[in-house]
């Protein structure tokens, strides 16, 4: 114990090495958008909390005042204008929060999010958006990140991310440049379908289509945590009963109603779950 206590008092006079304890906007996004996820699956209401909590903070300290994306946070002050990989995993997580507590408000910022990079991130000689946006920093060459790695590719979430917008908005715009997104990438995947493994979701997507779960009624939540317990990687999930939203409209009732649609054709509506993976299944 002496010979540690003197190591320990030699070693405090050193230069302590710098710690990195910046927070990163796109790295919190992933883990915002795993801990709504987790909540669901695991019935863990906790991770929610947390998630919610993560996500606010964000909205409140991170935006810039054009509405844009500050992408780093440390020492109480937010610095760096955000990158493409920043706005696609936001607008990733604020979609999730949505499916986990029907919050509208999450939607409508991940729809603000993307109206911005649709504005400051396009190419227009090209369906890619820039990583880095046209009023940050001038550079010589602006690139685009297409390939999917450990992490995955900023474009291809924001594919996804404007592909479920189409649907909760009905926004042809959205789902058209999705759509184009994919095209584009296409033959890459073909001749390298290992470093395009988030495209391939959108492209079976693409292919089978993405079901549109719609649960109204005054005691919906019964049914969305049954539904939680079944694996569905193709679709979305819509509730409440009050709501803006297209695929809303009309499908009041007092009762529990699950509705089952795809390329905006629904199914009759059913009053249990196992009837509504029927269609599904």
């Amino acid at each position: 114990a002496l010979a540690k206590a003197k190591l320990l008092d030699e070693r405090s006079k050193r230069v302590r090495p710098g710690l990195d304890d910046k927070c990163l906007t796109a790295w919190n996004a992933m883990m915002i958008k795993a801990l709504a996820d987790v909540s669901q699956v695991l019935d863990y209401p906790e991770y929610y909390e947390r998630a919610k909590v993560a996500a606010e903070f964000i909205l409140n300290n991170l935006v810039t005042p054009d509405g844009g994306l500050y992408r780093n946070y440390k020492n109480s002050k937010a610095t760096i204008p955000g990158f493409l990989d920043d706005y696609a995993f936001m607008i990733e997580a604020l979609i999730a929060l949505y499916e986990v507590d029907f919050n509208e408000e999450w939607l409508a910022e991940a729809q603000s999010l993307t109206n911005y990079v649709l504005a400051n991130f396009k190419d227009e000689e090209n369906d890619m958006f820039f990583y880095t946006s046209s009023n940050g920093e001038e550079l010589i060459a602006r690139k685009h990140e297409v390939m999917d790695n450990v992490i995955p590719a900023s474009n291809s979430v924001m594919a996804q991310n404007l592909q479920k917008l189409g649907l909760f908005y009905d926004d042809e715009t959205y789902s058209d440049k999705a759509s184009a997104m994919l095209k584009s990438v296409l033959p890459r995947i073909k001749a390298y379908g290992s470093a395009y493994s988030n495209w391939c979701i959108q492209l079976l997507n693409e292919v089978y289509g993405v079901h549109e779960i719609a649960i109204v009624g005054n005691d919906i939540q019964e049914a969305k945590d049954e539904l939680n317990n079944y694996f569905i990687p193709n679709k979305i999930v819509l509730g409440g009963a009050k709501s803006e939203l297209p695929l809303l409209q009309n499908k009041k009732s007092q009762e529990t109603k699950i509705y089952v649609c795809v390329n905006k054709t629904c199914q009759l509506p059913v009053s249990n779950v196992a009837e509504a993976l029927k269609f599904i299944n």
